[in-house]
């Protein structure tokens, strides 16, 4: 993967305003080198993970005003199935594009940094195919990862949709980032979670496969522990794991992440706590966590250096449920560690 990372700092995509500009304003003065679009839960219910992306995927039903969202398995699904691969069989990625309503931060990004120079580049975001199929069930209460017709539709549609933002994101800038936010992976290999490995790699990779066959670059987020080595399996190009927590976890992997930093792979460290532990914690003593997690990876044989090439900095997950102030401090503390480590302090 032809990217320069070495260490520059992005962030994930919810943030807590309730006005896109405003957003942004931090965002630029903070992460000017991969400014992330921002995502607005507090705004709304269709700002949520999966709401946002549900436009344009089969038999799903919202409902706004009663913040629920769920999908009809019991009233012609093979009719919206069909209607559906009409679509997809098309190749058209308008059926797939998420609206100003659903994503006000995403249109207002694209407006601001049209055409701009200087950042390295654009970062976008969807929720990926395991956490959405796992979160919306149907009117029977059955996730809708479990019914096979209907998880085909809506990896398909989660693709379609990310090469649509893709398309919105050349507008920024030629290089273009896109995270796969799966927070339920942290469930892998869980009895209460049956996921296939098969199914959840192939899931994922369609999705990528999306953003790649854009020209963009694919990335996944998963804010707590799981199977890395089941990560390094698929298509991505960037793992980004929450580093406050879990390093010691990801050093277990050591193998199969020292194997993808060599094939070019990007290693995305979430150092800083997307939680109330914001408020305990400086830059200083982040830099000296970071530093501890790298030398987990050091002591495996992992060379320092592809390390420090191979790095993104960026918190341990979004900031939607924080407040202001302390996502203030959250990127505050991101851009500071990236700076320490490129020796722009």
């Amino acid at each position: 993967m032809n990217f320069p990372a070495q260490c520059r700092a992005t962030a994930i995509g919810s943030f807590p305003h309730d006005n896109a500009d405003a957003a942004l304003d931090m965002i630029l003065e903070h992460l000017a080198d991969i400014p992330v679009w921002p995502q607005l839960p507090k705004r709304g219910f269709i700002e949520g993970m999966c709401p946002q992306y549900s436009e344009g995927l089969p038999a799903v039903h919202l409902d706004e005003r009663e913040d629920k969202i769920s999908v009809d398995t019991g009233h012609d699904l093979p009719g919206h199935m069909e209607k559906f691969y009409e679509h997809y069989m098309n190749e058209d990625l308008a059926p797939f594009a998420i609206s100003e309503h659903a994503a006000p931060g995403l249109f207002a990004y694209v407006k601001r940094l049209k055409g701009s120079s200087g950042i390295v580049a654009a970062k976008g975001h969807t929720t990926g195919p395991v956490t959405w199929g796992l979160t919306v069930a149907d009117q029977d209460k059955r996730a809708s990862w479990y019914n096979d017709m209907l998880r085909d539709g809506i990896v398909k549609g989660l693709a379609r949709k990310a090469a649509w933002q893709v398309q919105q994101l050349k507008a920024v800038n030629e290089r273009v980032i896109i995270f796969v936010d799966e927070p339920y992976l942290q469930s892998y290999g869980s009895a209460a979670v049956p996921l296939r490995e098969d199914e959840t790699v192939s899931a994922l990779n369609e999705v990528m496969e999306g953003i790649h066959g854009g020209g963009a670059h694919a990335g996944i987020h998963v804010c707590g522990n799981t199977d890395w080595g089941m990560i390094t399996r698929t298509q991505t190009d960037i793992i980004n794991f929450d580093a406050f927590e879990y390093a010691q976890a990801i050093s277990l992997f050591y193998r199969e992440i020292g194997g993808f930093l060599e094939k070019g792979g990007i290693l995305a460290w979430g150092i800083t706590p997307s939680t109330s532990a914001i408020d305990g914690v400086n830059r200083d003593g982040l830099v000296a966590d970071l530093r501890r997690g790298f030398g987990l990876l050091i002591k495996k044989g992992i060379q320092e250096d592809l390390i420090l090439d191979r790095a993104l900095i960026t918190p341990s997950c979004g900031g939607g449920s924080l407040t202001v102030e302390q996502n203030l401090k959250m990127l505050e503390c991101t851009a500071g560690v990236s700076r320490v480590l490129r020796g722009d302090k």
